[in-house]
């Protein structure tokens, strides 16, 4: 600034300083990432003339659905923060906000990781079992709740016994069918018999505990009817029959015996 008059000039420099918030922290990431618990780091932004006050951690589950935000305060002091109590096979997103007198900072852009899985916690929900026939049921059940899980599943382990059995159950692999409803048939069974049927699910990490069981029967032996016969083909010498009925008897259990003879 320069002031002149008849007797002189002046002149003095004045120094403004601009007070702002701070911007945002660059260059975040994550590290060490484990089963509940990860690492992130940032670099110090500009603080606005100001010192920096602190920083507050923004992380919520990456969903698709509208996010429930979780916050952490952490020290001017550090570059780093270690995130405890996360689930296990969890996407998640965060962002770093720094603090002055004078405001917060715009978010910094958010850093998207995934936990390490975890065997799964919860077992399978809404199991139940249907007769089907003198030899098979059918086992009906889903998922277990999300954040039961832990990763993806991947299959299931489907256990039976004998009901007021002490033996062990015996386990078939259930592979993972598209939709929510996942369905079994359990063959090969013994007719008009109560069976237990317990599930269990398992991801990339280990397989998740047993649910409770369910008990399913089995139909007893059904009456035979006389069979529905009728010609599908015939020629000069040969005729072909084919006939209905009994469908609820393995055709295995099944034996036929035709009776012809010619007339005239």
């Amino acid at each position: 600034c320069t002031a002149t008059d008849n007797f002189g000039k002046e002149q003095k420099t004045i120094k403004l300083v601009v007070l702002e918030p701070p911007a945002s922290p660059f260059d975040v990431v994550v590290r060490q990432i484990e089963r509940s618990e990860a690492t992130i780091q940032w670099k110090t932004p500009y603080a606005g003339n100001s010192p920096i006050k602190n920083y507050i951690i923004q992380y919520w589950r990456d969903t698709g659905s509208p996010p429930k935000l979780l916050e952490e305060l952490v020290s001017s002091e550090k570059n780093s923060h270690v995130l405890k109590g996360l689930r296990p096979g969890m996407s998640y997103l965060v962002r770093v906000i720094a603090e002055n007198e004078f405001g917060s900072s715009s978010p910094s852009v958010p850093f998207r990781f995934s936990t390490a899985e975890d065997a799964p916690s919860g077992y399978p929900t809404d199991l139940s079992v249907f007769s089907s026939g003198r030899h098979e049921l059918i086992v009906r059940w889903k998922a277990p709740a999300p954040d039961q899980r832990n990763g993806a599943i991947q299959g299931y382990e489907l256990g039976y016994r004998s009901h007021h059995s002490f033996g062990p159950y015996i386990f078939k692999e259930a592979r993972l069918g598209p939709g929510m409803l996942q369905e079994y048939v359990l063959d090969d069974l013994q007719e008009e018999t109560e069976y237990e049927v317990v599930i269990r699910a398992y991801n990339s990490a280990g397989k998740g505990p047993i649910s409770m069981p369910v008990i399913g029967k089995t139909k007893e032996k059904g009456n035979l009817v006389p069979p529905v016969l009728w010609i599908e083909s015939s020629s000069a010498t040969a005729i072909t029959l084919k006939w209905s009925g009994n469908e609820d008897i393995r055709k295995s259990d099944l034996r036929y015996s035709l009776h012809y003879r010619a007339e005239g």
